[in-house]
């Protein structure tokens, strides 16, 4: 399925460039020509896995392996061997496994030569589907299998965005990263792949490959930002057009900081789950969203608050999870707990953090986004990550991990955090320990969440 778009786009642009790196462009016929030819080394049938960095052979086997009726998973490759050993085996194992690793192999790692393609184009049919894992923020990741039609279903097309240049600051087998890889093939745009997902690698790819567009986290951005220098946020100014945020829950920091360094950017923060695919995107530079998306479809959702809880009605969610998992929440209707809790104030829905983040401190419920948010707003903080403890006499504290930005003295950041707790959280809210930590845990450029 993916592969007719990729066709069908090539057809229309045969010139159009889809894929750039710093020193290699790839256009649309190129990469279709390079799945058609690979294909051939590609199973006829069953599930083949992706242990492979992000880059044009991997798009190229991803299409491949569509052409040829495959189920796709997609592993992460920051993860060790064993890791993706595990999540082969809790499958079922077997399969077929590409990957650039030259290391100690997988147990089902296998380059068998299949039964050439010939002199046309073998296409299965149907929509052999895809699996992605959940990001495993705030618990074990799990397996979601999606249809390639419901994935597609989901992009919104637009005239202008085949001029659009994205930047791929997701991992591919992220959901973000899938969608960002959707969105630009059927509306024909380029996608720019980035070596590393650093400050250098990112300004490398921004000014090497004339990037107008990328998509990423808010603790990407809070890191990015904070490294550039004057001349850089200069440098990007006037190429940077569009800017979305997901992921995490956007906060008034950092949607104030990028409207600040870009001003000519449009800035739009999408609401997403692996399980439930794109919902909605907020547009008007505020965090949470208006309450009126509570009163009417927004796109293919609809949206209500059950005792705090958001729950989303869609038709084009995953199919399903692989394995013995648990499910979400699911009322009578289809409607499906988001896992996340919120809260109105005026004409505005806010976001105040996952169901399994929030714990109790003397019987107050403490939700760590809202400390995070006051720590945030103290110059020269990175990120933060607040979390639970446990304590002997109100059974758990509040705790939190720093990382500062460089160039700033850590005393003074310190007492600047402890000064803002005290101002605007209660009692049990402010954090009984703050440690500055070099870096805090991240996967797939999100902050991990589990309680220690």
């Amino acid at each position: 399925m993916i592969f007719d778009v990729l066709k069908n786009t090539a057809d229309k642009f045969p010139n159009k460039v889809f894929l750039k790196e710093v020193k290699r462009e790839v256009t649309y016929v190129q990469i279709r020509d390079m799945a058609i030819s690979v294909a051939k080394d590609l199973p006829s049938s069953g599930r083949v896995y992706f242990y492979h960095r992000d880059g044009v052979e991997l798009f190229a086997f991803l299409f491949a392996a569509n052409l040829r009726g495959l189920e796709i998973c997609l592993l992460n490759r920051q993860e060790g061997v064993s890791e993706a050993q595990n999540k082969i085996n809790s499958l079922g194992g077997g399969g077929y496994v590409v990957t650039d690793f030259l290391g100690e192999g997988l147990n089902c790692m296998c380059r068998p030569k299949c039964e050439s393609i010939g002199g046309g184009v073998l296409h299965r049919g149907g929509d052999s589907g895809l699996i992605i894992y959940t990001t495993g923020t705030t618990g074990a990741p799990k397996a979601v299998s999606y249809s390639w039609n419901r994935l597609l279903s989901q992009v919104r097309l637009s005239e202008s965005e085949k001029h659009a240049n994205w930047l791929l600051a997701y991992p591919l087998n992220h959901f973000a990263g899938v969608q960002m890889f959707v969105h630009a093939l059927c509306n024909g745009a380029a996608l720019t792949i980035p070596q590393g997902r650093g400050v250098s690698d990112v300004l490398s790819a921004f000014r090497g490959c004339a990037v107008s567009a990328i998509s990423a986290t808010p603790t990407f951005w809070r890191m990015f930002l904070g490294r550039l220098s004057d001349a850089d946020k200069v440098d990007l100014r006037d190429t940077l057009k569009r800017i979305t945020l997901g992921g995490e829950a956007a906060t008034e920091d950092i949607l104030a900081r990028l409207r600040t360094i870009f001003p000519l950017a449009s800035i739009t923060h999408v609401y997403a789950t692996t399980e439930l695919g794109s919902c909605f995107s907020v547009k008007d530079g505020y965090p949470g969203f208006p309450t009126e998306y509570l009163n009417r479809k927004v796109g293919h959702v609809e949206l209500k608050i059950v005792n705090s809880e958001l729950f989303v009605k869609t038709e084009k969610s995953m199919n399903g999870y692989l394995g013995e998992r648990e499910r979400p929440d699911v009322l009578a209707g289809g409607w499906v707990g988001t896992g996340d809790l919120v809260e109105i104030s005026g004409e505005r829905v806010f976001f105040l953090g996952r169901k399994s983040e929030a714990f109790n401190v003397g019987g107050i419920k403490v939700f760590p986004p809202k400390v995070e948010a006051v720590i945030l707003g103290v110059a020269g903080v990175e990120t933060v990550r607040v979390y639970a403890r446990k304590n002997p006499i109100t059974g758990l504290v509040v705790a939190a991990e720093v990382q500062v930005l460089p160039g700033f003295d850590h005393g003074s950041v310190l007492r600047s955090i402890k000064q803002q707790c005290r101002a605007q959280l209660g009692r049990y809210e402010q954090p009984i320990s703050i440690s500055l930590v070099p870096s805090i845990e991240r996967a797939n450029e999100k902050i991990v969440r589990r309680n220690l």
